[in-house]
């Protein structure tokens, strides 16, 4: 058939090009929807019950797209560790940082801090709780990368604790 009969294919979208950056910004939303996922799976579930068929039905994402942004699981899991990390020390500066506490207000910074912690945990019906704990469990005496992770982890909540604490006690 000759090119010249041949109809325009109008029903062929445009394609749209995008920046590097705005590529770039893709890419590190969908990383961040599977952490996001992966993070409430482990919570949920514990870390072996979180397949990655779920997490990526969860996140909305491809089934091939896992392992370009994720080499292995274990690296998965590090940045769910990562992004866990991120957000509770985040959570205990909002209730521990902050101005020179007297020791009354450090009382009252870690009644603020459970009764956050009550409420998320009544948010998502008891079934989510603490990630670091949850990995600490199930794998921080089978695998040295987790548990050296988890120790740290542990280790900077100590950190902001101690500051907290020092301060009242400066004061």
């Amino acid at each position: 058939m000759p090119a010249s009969s041949l109809a325009p294919d109008r029903a062929r979208p445009v394609a749209v090009r995008r920046s590097h950056a705005e590529r770039g910004d893709a890419r590190d939303g969908t990383r961040a929807r599977l952490v996001r996922a992966g993070i409430e799976a482990v919570l949920e579930r514990g870390w072996a019950a979180s397949g990655v068929d779920a997490v990526l039905r969860s996140a909305g994402v491809p089934k091939g797209s896992f392992y370009h942004y994720f080499p292995s699981k274990d690296d998965f899991g590090y940045a769910v560790l990562e992004g866990y990390q991120a957000f509770f020390l985040k959570r205990l500066e909002r209730c521990f940082g902050g101005e020179a506490p007297t020791a009354h207000h450090v009382d009252a910074q870690f009644a603020a801090f459970l009764a956050e912690s009550l409420e998320g945990m009544a948010r998502h019906g008891w079934q989510r709780g603490c990630l670091v704990g949850a990995l600490g469990q199930e794998l921080g005496g089978l695998h040295e990368g987790f548990r050296q992770r988890l120790l740290a982890s542990l280790d900077e909540w100590g950190e902001v604790l101690a500051r907290a604490l020092a301060a009242a006690q400066a004061r």
